[in-house]
């Protein structure tokens, strides 16, 4: 069995022979604890009737550092054995680490961290030991390309008003392939919204890229190549058809606003006198854990997804495993012709191994080839995964 690395919630995970392995983000995990720990060192001096009567009170949320979003955005095989890198975000902080699984502890080293600009898609090439990521200022509609070599030097390798990403390299020829869409903008120059996204090739060498792959109905994203020289990605509608009714949107305005006044109230008698509005029911010293669970929902390649929705719909489907990626995004393969073929429905990444293509659905792993299609593991929330091929 090919070894395979994926990330699932904020956690690594190594599958192979003897299993499957985890591993928390040691960064992710200190920098939590790090803030739950200020918060609670801070939290009698800015809460409570006292801070109300010197006026220093804090209504912002004590648990903002601890609750903070954090994601993990790529993960790769890396060149030394049972290592592998992962790119992260937490709160304002972005980078990416090594970590090796054949240890315990102290199992993490730095390759870069920022503050200023997030670090997201990744790739690893064995040959020349050569890091490829995506990367963006914070506050940026535009993405590039960069690359890390062995002595950490960064050099970047796309520039313009597009969001390049998603870079690996071609085992054919060398080539850098990536998918690249052209940032809209309105006669204000603010952003306005992402063209449908298309498939390039870059030479490393002279920066030359080429157009492999576009269509005005469709984004292609993921590019990869096998070594017969068949082009692989992630094909989506360039606009997803959703139901909705703009009226009854329009009469739910008011119920909303009551919801909202309701909320604000809560958090308040929550916050003094430490008990919810409804009785019977105690909102705890932290008001967040008492709210009402809302609809889960996240961004892929710029897209949002309500998970919940799409896993209702995906339910319908025939097949007994199912996730919350839409069956509209499709892997396919693109021949040298240009033919297209489907591979399976629902798949947000891939990776194409020796053996076959491993490729997943937001909650499971699959395995495919010309003979067989099968599931090899269970996740709650991945979105990313790679092959040590």
């Amino acid at each position: 069995m090919e070894k395979i690395v994926f990330t699932d919630g904020t956690k690594i995970c190594l599958l192979d022979e003897t299993g499957r392995h985890e591993r928390e983000s040691g960064f992710i995990a200190k920098y939590k604890e790090n803030a739950r720990r200020i918060a609670a060192n801070n939290a009698w001096k800015k809460s409570g009737t006292n801070a109300v009567l010197r006026g220093e009170y804090d209504f912002s949320d004590p648990y903002e550092g601890e609750n903070a979003p954090a994601y993990l955005n790529g993960v790769t095989f890396t060149d030394r054995e049972n290592v592998v890198a992962y790119s992260f975000t937490v709160g304002q902080s972005s980078g990416i680490y090594y970590k090796d699984f054949s240890r315990e502890k102290g199992d993490e080293a730095h390759v870069v961290h920022d503050s200023d600009r997030e670090y997201l898609a990744l790739s690893f090439d064995k040959k020349s030991g050569t890091m490829l990521v995506s990367t963006q200022k914070n506050g940026d509609a535009c993405r590039q390309i960069a690359q890390f070599i062995r002595d950490g030097d960064r050099q970047g390798l796309t520039d313009g008003d597009s969001r390049d990403d998603n870079p690996v390299f071609s085992p054919s020829d060398g080539q850098i392939l990536f998918d690249s869409a052209g940032v809209g903008r309105d006669a204000r120059g603010e952003f306005a919204g992402y063209a449908p996204s298309a498939l390039y090739a870059l030479d490393p060498l002279t920066l030359d890229m080429v157009c492999l792959k576009e269509d005005e109905k469709y984004s292609y994203c993921k590019p990869k190549r096998d070594r017969g020289g068949d082009l692989y990605a992630v094909r989506r509608p360039a606009k997803e058809k959703r139901a909705g009714n703009p009226l009854l949107e329009i009469l739910l305005i008011p119920v909303r606003i009551v919801e909202a006044i309701v909320g604000f109230v809560q958090f308040f008698v929550v916050a003094f006198a430490g008990k919810s509005l409804v009785a019977g029911k105690e909102g705890g010293s932290n008001p967040a854990k008492g709210r009402e669970k809302k609809e889960r929902e996240i961004f892929v390649e710029g897209n949002r997804i309500r998970v919940d929705r799409e896993l209702k719909r995906n339910r319908r489907s025939k097949e007994k495993d199912y996730g919350f990626i839409p069956r509209s995004w499709q892997l396919v393969r693109i021949g040298r012709d240009g033919a297209e073929t489907v591979l399976k429905s629902g798949v947000c990444d891939y990776a194409l191994g020796k053996e076959g293509i491993y490729c997943t659905d937001g909650r499971h792993i699959y395995f495919l080839n010309e003979k067989e299609s099968r599931k090899i593991a269970d996740a709650d929330f991945c979105l990313h995964l790679n092959v040590d091929a």
